[in-house]
């Protein structure tokens, strides 16, 4: 409205107005006869009286006037006056009386101007709320986050807990850093078959040695009761000796036994 100085305003409640021929001013939309300028001074007949009151608004300092008719309580026209080069008034050309909604909007009008030192307007960003970083957790297998704000539960991971072929996998360990990564530990486990042939140790070895030697003691021993306890005695032995040496003991070696 001036060099310097900047008026901030709803644009639903208010209109700019003005020309070559006449002070800019805005105009308040739901009543005419509410209008504001900034330094349009002009002078007060005598039909008017006026009181004075200091005011500080959004941190500036204005001295108040308000005009109305003498012996009533209507006001024409509210001035608000900062140092010599500053006079915001609310005022219409007709002298008519102004609402209380009128002086009200056009007072958060200044104070809008003024939070912003009446400066071009600037729209500040809305705040970023804060987001608690998720609880990270393991169960059968998988990873969850637990999120506070919104108490909402998150699967992180889907394929743990349960094999894919013959792997299991199973996920465990989870952290989430100040930067909000996530790190886990992913586990495979191979599942052996039950079938699988195992290689014979190296006391098959001794075993074989044994197929050869003991059929001649067992000659030796004879076919009676002391030859049966004999070789009972020596088949106990040699599956004892096997099963602690990884060896195996053959079929056919002790049917002839």
């Amino acid at each position: 409205m001036q060099d310097g100085i900047w008026f901030s305003y709803d644009s639903a409640l208010w209109d700019a107005s003005g020309d070559a021929f006449f002070p800019p001013y805005l105009q308040f939309k739901s009543e005419s006869d509410c209008q504001v300028y900034l330094n349009y001074g002009h002078g007060m007949s005598e039909f008017f009286e006026w009181t004075e009151a200091a005011k500080t608004i959004a941190g500036f300092n204005f001295v108040v006037t308000e005009w109305r008719y003498t012996g009533t309580r209507d006001i024409i026209l509210k001035a608000y006056r900062l140092g010599d080069d500053f006079l915001f008034t609310v005022e219409n050309p007709q002298a008519t009386a102004l609402s209380e909604r009128c002086l009200n909007e056009a007072e958060e009008l200044l104070k809008l101007s003024a939070q912003q030192g009446f400066n071009p307007y600037t729209q500040q960003a809305p705040a970023t709320a804060s987001v608690l970083p998720p609880i990270v957790y393991s169960k059968e297998g998988n990873i969850y986050a637990y999120f506070l704000d919104s108490e909402n539960i998150l699967s992180i991971t889907k394929d743990g807990g349960k094999y894919m072929g013959d792997i299991y996998v199973r996920y465990a360990n989870p952290r989430v850093s100040l930067d909000g990564r996530l790190s886990l530990t992913k586990g495979l486990t191979v599942k052996v078959s039950t079938s699988t042939p195992l290689k014979p140790a190296s006391g098959g070895r001794w075993i074989s040695i044994c197929q050869v030697i003991i059929p001649a003691t067992i000659l030796w021993a004879g076919t009676g009761t002391i030859g049966f306890i004999f070789r009972v005695s020596l088949v106990c032995a040699i599956a004892w000796l096997t099963h602690h040496r990884g060896g195996h003991i053959n079929l056919m070696f002790c049917v002839l036994i």
